[in-house]
C-alpha cells in the first residue's frame, strides 16, 4: 500500500503513535501493522515484540503505572496518537487483571494526555459491554483513586471486583468517556472501541485454562452467542482498522464514542434476539 494513494485523511505520515499492547498477534498488533502501512510514526509498548519493524519497541509491564510512565519519557512527548489495546482475561488474578486493564492504561493516558496537541486522538478496547448504569457514583469513587488506593480498594471489595475483567473494562469506559468530554474543547477525541468475540491467542489461552468462568461461557452457549449474528468470531485485522479509522483525521469529528466490533451481538441483545 502506498500513502499517497489514500485520502489524506486515512494517512499517519509525520504523526508520532504509540501502541500499548502491540507486540504479538493480537488486535493491537494488527493495528500495528496497519498504521505502518499508512506511514505512521509508530511506538509499541508491550511484553512482546510487535510483528514488524517500528521506531522503538519497549519490553513494558503495563500493569505498572510507574513502568508505563518512565516508557512514555524514554520515547519523548508529543505523542499525537495513543492506543490502549492491552487487555489481562485471567481467572484467579483479579487486581493484575485490573491493573494492566485499568490502573496502568490510565497512568500512560494521562500522561501523553499532558502534551498531546491539538488534533491528537486516544482509542482504547474495551469490550461488549452493557449499557452503562444510570448511576455512575460508585465507578466514579474508583476511578479517582490513585493507583496504590485502587489496589487496596480491589482487596477489600472482592465480590464486587470478581476475576476483574468486566469491573476494569467498565470503568475503563468510564474513565475514558469523561476524559473524551473534559479534553475536546483542546481539539482531541478519545473513543472506544467495543469488541465482540475474537480469534486472538487471548481468548485461546483463557479458554485452555479451563477456568470456572471459562467452562460456564463454553458450556452456557455463551461463547458462541459473543460471535454475535454472524456466527464466526472477528479475526484480529477486522477490529484493528476500525481502531485505525478512529485515529485517523477521518474521523474529526467524533469523540466520547462507543464503537461495537462484535458482528451484531449488542443489537440481537437490545431487539431480544440473542439466543443464537
Amino acid at each position: 500500500m502506498t500513502t499517497n494513494s489514500l485520502p489524506r485523511e486515512l494517512s499517519f505520515e509525520g504523526k508520532r503513535v504509540l501502541v500499548c499492547g502491540g507486540g504479538g498477534s493480537g488486535i493491537g498488533a494488527h493495528a500495528v501493522e496497519i498504521l505502518v502501512e499508512l506511514g505512521a510514526e509508530v511506538h509499541v509498548f508491550d511484553l512482546k515484540e510487535p510483528p514488524v519493524q517500528v521506531a522503538s519497541y519497549q519490553s513494558v509491564d503495563l500493569g505498572d503505572p510507574a513502568a508505563g510512565i518512565a516508557a512514555v519519557e524514554a520515547i519523548g512527548q508529543p505523542i499525537d496518537v495513543l492506543i490502549n489495546a492491552q487487555g489481562l482475561l485471567k481467572e484467579g488474578v483479579p487486581i493484575p487483571v485490573v491493573c494492566v486493564n485499568f490502573i496502568g492504561l490510565r497512568a500512560i493516558t494521562e500522561k501523553v494526555l499532558q502534551s498531546m496537541p491539538a488534533g491528537g486522538s486516544v482509542v482504547s478496547v474495551v469490550t461488549s459491554l452493557p449499557p452503562l448504569p444510570s448511576d455512575l457514583s460508585a465507578m466514579r469513587a474508583f476511578i479517582d483513586l490513585p493507583a496504590d488506593e485502587a489496589i487496596e480498594y480491589c482487596r477489600a471489595h472482592p465480590d464486587e471486583v470478581g476475576d476483574g475483567y468486566g469491573f476494569s473494562k467498565f470503568r475503563l469506559a468510564v474513565w475514558s468517556l469523561d476524559a473524551a468530554l473534559d479534553n475536546a474543547r483542546r481539539g482531541i477525541r478519545i473513543n472506544l472501541v467495543y469488541p465482540g468475540r475474537t480469534d486472538t491467542s487471548m481468548l485461546s489461552n483463557f479458554l485452555n485454562e479451563g477456568g470456572p468462568f471459562a467452562r460456564s461461557m463454553q458450556e452456557s452457549g455463551q461463547l458462541d452467542r459473543l460471535s454475535g449474528v454472524m456466527g464466526r468470531p472477528a479475526q484480529p485485522r477486522e477490529v484493528a482498522w476500525p481502531i485505525v479509522f478512529l485515529a485517523s483525521d477521518a474521523a474529526s469529528y467524533i469523540t466520547g464514542a462507543r464503537l461495537p466490533v462484535e458482528g451484531g451481538f449488542l443489537t440481537a441483545v437490545e431487539l431480544g434476539r440473542s439466543a443464537y
